[in-house]
């Protein structure tokens, strides 16, 4: 348990902790502005830009919360979850970019695998590991590569 105590200290100090706080708030909000962008296009985006049925299916869809999403994510994150660490130049915003890749592609396959050929199952469900799974993926990433 002293390891533990330990390790905890050292996050605590280092300012981890607050950083993790800060990206879960920060996260949840533009993981949540995503799901509202992505699911009512894939699951109802025929209706909406009067199109036939499946005109707008889940992968256009994740492609356009994505989209939409990783341009909130970017300010809300170095401005707020990742504020006052590390630097802020030029290579800074060509590893966030290549972060948010990783996490669009992580996405995708989620899309994939639940709603295609595999599985075949309901728009929502590639939105449990989207919650789940990518905000731990790029945190670590942004925390240790991209704002350090």
């Amino acid at each position: 348990m002293t390891a533990i105590h330990r390790q905890v200290e050292v996050w605590r100090t280092s300012g981890v902790i607050g950083q993790l706080v800060r990206f879960g708030f920060t996260g949840l909000a533009v993981t949540g502005f995503y799901a509202c962008v992505y699911w009512p296009l894939a699951t109802y985006g025929h209706r909406v830009l009067w199109l036939g049925p499946g005109a707008v299916w889940p992968l256009v869809a994740g492609t356009i919360a994505f989209l939409a999403a990783a341009a909130v994510g970017h300010v809300a994150h170095s401005r707020f979850s990742f504020r006052g660490h590390g630097s802020r130049d030029e290579r800074t915003a060509h590893r966030f970019l290549l972060v948010q890749l990783l996490g669009f592609a992580l996405n995708q396959c989620f899309i994939w695998i639940s709603t295609g050929p595999l599985m075949h199952g309901p728009t929502w469900w590639s939105l449990v590991p989207a919650v789940f799974v990518t905000p731990l993926v790029t945190f670590g990433l942004q925390r240790n590569w991209v704002y350090r």
